[in-house]
């Protein structure tokens, strides 16, 4: 068969594959969860094949889907799968870093969320913020509601046997952590979302890059997840950030102190992670016996549950000094 004709054949394959996929996503609205593996055949597709036709299909394939009455399938193919997929295979194919290439498709998902979401607005009139709110309220009461049926039948079941003042103030205690996570996770939206995209990213970049790999197209250096740094502004813009947010009262300003909040936790994911690349290095650089390594390693396995912070902690001198000695990506 000619090269023209089995790039006709792939590319039809490629329009009824993701035309399928809108229909069954109006249906099933489950099924756009697994965007990073939908997305993945476009990926491959757009870094084998002509850019211009992939850029082409991603407004067909959309067009298609809405002229069989289904315009928000059309929507979220157009905006989370199309462009960011086409986007990331561009990056591969012009040899650009595995962390630039996860970074730049993290952002174009995250715009393209809330263009979605700004199209469910204006045509669906589903306000996607305030529907996530609701099902964190909806949680809150749902976990509250809990506790309290485990302390009266922890109550009844004891017989008064236990000092009930204690216990009072253990589940006090518990539902108090309860109202703040529900808190955190209403005012920190913006953040976890951008990190949800950043995983999704991952997940179809690295499972795109081995498949490449796999083919034997090209040689993905996926070691640069692990070498890669921050330029040492960084580590001082969130030191700035956490100084501006601890000394000054923003109560009046929830804007600003929801904004001051995200880009604490978005920093603190990113230098989480450096902290632990720190703890591998080191690890590996260490010239002690191999015992004295798998001790290491278990212990701060054990540390990295019971204080995400430290590494936190860790991660920021690496930042600002370059402890590893990598090559600075952001």
């Amino acid at each position: 068969m000619k090269k023209g004709s089995k790039n006709i054949i792939g590319y039809m394959g490629i329009l009824l594959l993701y035309t399928l996929v809108g229909i069954i996503g109006t249906y099933i609205p489950l099924i756009y969860t697994l965007f990073p593996l939908l997305g993945i055949p476009l990926t491959l597709w757009s870094y084998k094949k002509n850019t211009g036709w992939m850029w082409i299909g991603s407004i067909i394939i959309p067009v298609l889907v809405s002229l069989l009455g289904h315009p928000t399938s059309s929507a979220f193919l157009f905006l989370m799968l199309g462009i960011p997929s086409v986007i990331s295979g561009l990056q591969i194919r012009e040899k650009d870093s595995i962390p630039q290439v996860l970074f730049i498709t993290g952002l174009v998902y995250f715009a393209g969320f809330f263009l979605f979401s700004f199209y469910l607005k204006q045509i669906q009139g589903i306000h996607v913020p305030t529907l996530y709110y609701s099902y964190v309220e909806k949680w809150q009461v749902w976990f509250l509601g809990l506790l309290e049926e485990q302390q009266k039948l922890l109550q009844s079941s004891t017989g008064g046997t236990l000092n009930q003042e204690v216990l009072f103030q253990s589940y006090g205690i518990m539902r108090m952590a309860a109202k703040e996570a529900a808190y955190l996770l209403q005012n920190l939206f913006p953040s976890i979302l951008l990190v949800l995209c950043m995983v999704g990213a991952l997940i179809q970049v690295v499972l795109g890059g081995l498949i490449i790999q796999g083919m034997g197209w090209e040689e993905i250096h996926f070691a640069s997840l692990t070498q890669m740094g921050v330029t040492p502004i960084i580590p001082i813009l969130l030191l700035c950030t956490w100084l501006l947010a601890a000394t000054t009262n923003l109560e009046n300003y929830w804007i600003l102190e929801t904004a001051l909040s995200n880009i604490l936790f978005v920093f603190s994911i990113l230098f989480f992670y450096l902290g632990v690349l720190l703890v591998i290095h080191i690890i590996r650089a260490s010239k002690i016996n191999m015992v004295f390594r798998i001790l290491i390693g278990f212990f701060s396995f054990v540390w990295f549950f019971l204080s995400p912070s430290f590494f936190v902690f860790l991660g920021f001198f690496d930042g600002l000094f370059n402890l590893r000695k990598t090559k600075q990506v952001f």
